[in-house]
């Protein structure tokens, strides 16, 4: 096994504040390789209460009127 979290590349996540449907929120290493290169990339990954064995990467829901993403990024896309 090869430790990659130096050379992680942290995306900035705002992950206070969680909607109460959102049980965990764990932060996931994702490593990728080729023969010329490897990196590794940080992201955030919840579980949702009531749905067992399953993670996502995001939740896109309403509140209220307002449509809203959790985890959401600090860097607009």
């Amino acid at each position: 096994m090869i430790d990659y979290s130096a050379d992680a590349k942290p995306f900035p996540y705002l992950i206070t504040g969680k909607p109460d449907f959102v049980d965990k929120v764990y932060m996931v290493e994702i490593v990728a390789s080729s023969q010329a290169t490897t990196t590794s990339i940080t992201l955030p990954m919840i579980t949702v209460k009531g749905v067992p064995n399953k993670g996502f990467f995001f939740a896109v829901y309403y509140e209220g009127t307002n449509l809203r993403v959790y985890p959401s990024s600090l860097i607009p896309f």
